[in-house]
């Protein structure tokens, strides 16, 4: 049995795991540069691979092998012409050029139907090329093999006119200036954008109720209602980088798998859209939709500005549109940040999330526009997060609940959905009840509510009002009985409790707090405390700096 359980461990020792795809060797080829795929690394079985491993120390899990190989065909063989060091995406630094001379025959090699991706610029991945070529060798001798054409993506001239009229430049070929449209290249079950369309497209579209599109058919699955799933790709091209589209289809869509095709989609950039009809390009047919229009530059503006005003096009949720009995709400604390959160689950996972920030909004009631994307609300499911979010707001007066800066009435379309004053989350009532009332509060607390509630206060910087840094100090009372040793998440506190400036009482709890935490003394300690550097601002920033170091350690050492 020892023998067995030896053996099992030695197996397992002997395996090198990696998380991810060492960066592939390269093939110059046909005036080309190709990256090598099919996990096939030719040059692994050279003979001075030890010393060449030596040459680089740098290892990552995207470089495990500790170089990076480029080939080329010479007179039908395959030859290592040189080595990189990966430090960049594309290679890195040449290096080991003693040993590879001017090349050298890899006639221990063989593999056959290696996968040839051209490389480009940037997300090389992405593309779908119109000729694409297999790699096929045997004992060193290559060959590389046309493996597939397809003419229906090739990029005609009008497809490059309609493209907002820019001439193709392969030296600036970086996929950030136009994207195509294909009419359709929207995700609206996530509500994600992979294309910034002209707005009135859209609108056109939402009118008709349905569009053709055209693509890849790149997975399809049957579902257990009988329907089919299938996931549209729409290839990049030298202009544009890829975007898919996933969604329902009512008949069986399986023999058009992998196949360039035309789709008429129903109700389209709604989450209801489904494919109405499939059919196969002929040869003669680009893969892409003719008379579309130039779209908005890829910049966070113009994609903001696009969502905002795509949102308007959709259904506005109110009063009466929904069964109110079906909404369920939540209020919560969490990691310095409150939050509304609604559900709708009328049909299970929300397809539809919204977020929206209330920081800044000063009335008392505030009522949410929120538009789902679909005709009927009947049968929505969607989720919508409200924050209150206390990132550079004005410091707050933490009297009474008069000074509560944030709304005390969130409505949905006309539905009331939360009250301050019927809220009985703890954190909150610390935060804004009357100080006489707070002892009572902090000693119903658990620990991980009392920690939510100092971090909310620090997130306030209360300690920068009088009332506020009282409220510092009696959560600090109650953080005494907490070990920082099973709540790892709220560490960083320890670290921020030295410039509180709340007294050297209510630091010392937290010197001990700190000493329990990292196992020993720190510089944040008794003596420190009681010394005059306490009362300097600038040394207990530096005090700080050294403090949160060591509890990052603390937590690296832990996780390893």
């Amino acid at each position: 049995m020892r023998h067995i359980t030896v053996f099992f461990v030695s197996l397992i020792l002997s395996f090198q795991i990696y998380a991810t795809e060492q960066i592939p060797d390269r093939l110059l080829w046909n005036g080309k540069t190709y990256l090598i795929g099919s996990y096939q690394y030719p040059f692994e079985k050279f003979g001075q691979i030890k010393k060449v491993k030596e040459r680089n120390p740098r290892v990552s899990t995207a470089l495990w092998r500790r170089y990076v190989a480029e080939f080329e065909i010479v007179n039908g063989k395959l030859v290592c012409k040189r080595l990189f060091d990966g430090k960049q995406p594309d290679g890195g630094g040449d290096f080991c050029g003693d040993i590879i001379g001017d090349g050298i025959f890899c006639d221990w090699f063989s593999g056959k139907n290696i996968k040839l991706i051209e490389m480009r610029p940037s997300y090389s991945a992405f593309f779908l090329e119109e000729k694409s070529y297999v790699l096929n060798v045997k004992n060193g001798m290559a060959e590389v093999v046309l493996a597939r054409e397809m003419p229906e993506i090739r990029m005609s001239h009008e497809d490059k006119v309609r493209r907002g009229k820019t001439p193709y430049d392969p030296k600036s070929d970086n996929l950030q200036s136009w994207f195509e449209l294909g009419y359709l290249m929207f995700r609206p079950k996530n509500f994600e954008y992979d294309g910034w369309s002209d707005i009135d497209i859209c609108k056109s579209i939402l009118q008709s109720r349905k569009v053709k599109t055209r693509g890849i058919l790149q997975y399809c699955k049957k579902l257990k209602d009988g329907t089919w799933s299938a996931v549209l790709y729409l290839p990049a091209t030298r202009t544009s980088p890829k975007a898919y589209l996933v969604i329902g289809c009512p008949f069986d869509c399986s023999k058009f798998l992998k196949r360039a095709v035309e789709a008429e989609i129903e109700n389209p950039l709604r989450v209801s859209a489904a494919i109405a009809s499939l059919r196969e390009l002929k040869k003669s047919e680009s893969i892409h939709n003719a008379g579309g229009k130039r779209i908005a530059p890829d910049d966070y503006k113009a994609r903001g500005e696009f969502t905002d005003n795509l949102k308007k096009l959709y259904a506005k949720i109110q009063k009466g549109s929904i069964d109110e009995s079906k909404l369920s709400v939540k209020f919560s604390v969490n990691m310095g940040n409150i939050s509304l959160i609604v559900k709708y689950p009328e049909i299970g996972t929300p397809l539809y999330s919204e977020y929206l920030f209330l920081n800044g909004i000063r009335q008392n009631c505030f009522d949410i526009e929120m538009f789902y994307p679909d005709t009927t609300l009947k049968c929505a499911s969607f989720e919508l997060r409200i924050s209150f979010n206390f990132h550079n707001t004005p410091t707050p007066d933490f009297d009474s609940l008069e000074n509560w800066k944030m709304p005390k009435i969130v409505s949905l379309g006309g539905i009331e959905l939360w009250r301050f004053e019927n809220e009985k989350n703890k954190v909150l009532k610390f935060i804004t009840s009357p100080l006489q009332d707070l002892k009572k509060i902090a000693e119903d607390m658990t620990d991980t509510e009392a920690l939510n509630a100092l971090q909310v206060l620090s997130f306030m910087r209360a300690n920068a009002d009088e009332t506020g840094r009282e409220r510092i100090v009696e959560i600090s009372r109650r953080i005494k009985d907490v070990d920082f040793r099973k709540h790892p998440d709220f560490a960083h506190l320890l670290s921020w409790a030295v410039d509180f400036n709340c007294g050297r009482d209510t630091a010392k709890i937290y010197a001990a707090k700190l000493a329990e935490f990292i196992g020993h003394e720190s510089e944040f300690n008794g003596a420190f405390i009681d010394s005059c550097d306490f009362e300097n601002a600038a040394t207990r920033r530096e005090v700080a700096r050294k403090v949160y170091s060591r509890i990052l350690n603390k937590l690296a050492n832990k996780k390893r």
